[in-house]
């Protein structure tokens, strides 16, 4: 008798403990929707001569954002060229051109948008 009480209360106690967990789960998600509602978010990828790489690479990343269940606005990807000496960038340009959220950069063009905005 006393085990099945004790047993019961350990059954009782965690049940309690995961409805809990599980408000204060939503109550954050939630809160966190609000957060980011209104905001860009930014994924920059480095690439240097991943011609073979760089259209899967880039529609993978553009998929996850459109994908996105977080309640951001806006996602954006950068693709970051450090000086490839094959069709990287063409072929990151043709898709940049086919998808609205994908810029082009180049390292010299990051490196001056940096200091710019110091």
């Amino acid at each position: 008798m006393v085990l099945q009480i004790i047993g019961y209360t350990i059954i009782s106690f965690f049940a309690v403990y995961g409805l809990v967990q599980f408000i204060c789960y939503v109550w954050d998600f939630s809160y966190d929707l609000n957060i980011l509602r209104d905001k860009v978010i930014y994924t920059i990828v480095g690439v240097k001569n991943e011609e073979d790489r760089i259209e899967a690479i880039a529609r993978a990343l553009m998929w996850k954002a459109l994908k996105n269940d977080t309640g951001i606005a806006d996602r954006r990807l950068i693709i970051l060229d450090f000086d490839s000496t094959d069709k990287t960038k063409e072929i990151a340009k043709r898709i940049a051109r086919e998808d609205g959220g994908i810029k082009i950069m180049e390292r010299k063009e990051l490196l001056k948008d940096m200091e710019s905005n110091l």
